[in-house]
């Protein structure tokens, strides 16, 4: 990672980026930094700097393809310590090592979850604990479970930084039911409130109600694409509101689902582009199962997508979380191999059937 060599002096990576480099040599987005300076120093070494107004935050600017995160420490001010020993790590990329001034390395060769001190739990250590938990180790469920948290203003800001750190993780079902559990979700993301106490047919979902469905697809995923989680997240947040018709017990869930999503992340605040990938992965995630045995012409305008890919990958995990086989994943793929093979010969139609070409000179 030559790029964080670049970082202005006296800007080390500190906590979640920290642990990332630490844990996989890999950085996500946004990097957290801790600054020795001011908020001058910081308007001189970075660019497109803001002041979103975070906790714990003085600063957000832009670095090459990041965001960061700036916290400034001013010459003499006594450490800032974070409630999670886990965050007090740091990297220092010009002198080439980590630092570790408060003698945490223990936990963080063990990744244990510790806080500092085992006062009363509020929105900071919650919300904290919930990303550490996603990305790096569990955090015993007697910390939280059942606790009294009462949620006041977090800004689009946060909750759209908070949606992300949590998904880039590796374990991400276990911050999402941080969220739930402490009452988070139910204050701020109402479209994913409802899904809990849907209660699917036992035969197809053995794993449990709409929200348990939702977490286990995440245990299936091999990319941490942000598109996909968020894919995953929401492809059945139509289900609450969906109705029984002509046996289905959630009809047109999917469509519902979609404009749902839309609706969500366009009130977090994500991107148009993100938006419109996201709204297809939830509106067409139960095409896969039926594609080998639909005719090419009704599948040929998604399978085109070349968004169709993350969608395969949406339904591996959404069929693997309810322990049913892969076998209808590889017959989905095998067809959409086809498809493209078939798609590059001018002298076969979509399904690979000849056609006949008429040439005048």
């Amino acid at each position: 990672m030559d790029i964080i060599k670049d970082l202005p002096p006296g800007a080390v990576l500190h906590s979640y980026s920290a642990l990332d480099y630490y844990y996989t040599g890999e950085l996500h987005n946004p990097l957290h930094i801790r600054f020795s300076g001011s908020l001058a120093d910081i308007a001189r070494e970075f660019e497109d700097v803001d002041f979103p107004g975070i906790e714990d935050c003085d600063a957000a600017a832009g670095f090459d393809e990041y965001t960061c995160l700036i916290s400034c420490m001013d010459e003499g001010e006594p450490l800032r310590r974070e409630p999670f020993t886990l965050q007090n790590f740091s990297y220092d990329p010009h002198r080439g090592c980590f630092l570790d001034p408060l003698n945490v390395y223990e936990d963080v060769k063990s990744r244990r979850m510790r806080l500092f001190d085992e006062s009363t739990l509020n929105e900071g250590i919650v919300l904290a604990g919930a990303v550490l938990a996603s990305r790096y180790a569990p955090w015993d469920e007697e910390y939280y479970r059942d606790c009294s948290i009462r949620w006041g203003g977090i800004s689009i800001y946060e909750q759209r930084l908070l949606l992300e750190q949590i998904l880039q993780g590796k374990y991400a079902h276990r911050g999402l039911r941080i969220l739930m559990d402490t009452g988070f979700i139910d204050a701020f993301w109402p479209e994913l409130a409802s899904m809990g106490g849907i209660d699917h047919a036992k035969e197809h979902h053995p794993e449990g109600d709409v929200w348990q469905h939702t977490l286990e697809t995440f245990r299936y995923r091999k990319t941490h694409d942000i598109a996909l989680a968020l894919g995953l997240l929401l492809h059945d947040a139509g289900k609450p509101e969906a109705r029984r018709s002509n046996g289905n017990a959630f009809d047109r869930h999917a469509q519902i689902g979609s404009s749902m999503a839309r609706r969500f992340l366009n009130r977090l605040g994500f991107s148009g582009e993100l938006l419109s990938e996201v709204e297809f992965l939830v509106r067409e995630h139960m095409l896969p199962a039926f594609i080998p045995k639909l005719p090419a012409y009704r599948t040929e305008r998604t399978m085109s997508s070349p968004w169709f890919p993350k969608l395969l990958e949406l339904y591996r995990c959404d069929l693997s979380s309810t322990f049913r086989g892969p076998d209808a994943y590889y017959d989905a793929c095998k067809t959409y191999r086809r498809f493209l093979k078939y798609k590059k010969n001018p002298f076969r139609t979509a399904e690979g059937k000849k056609q006949l070409r008429l040439f005048v000179e």
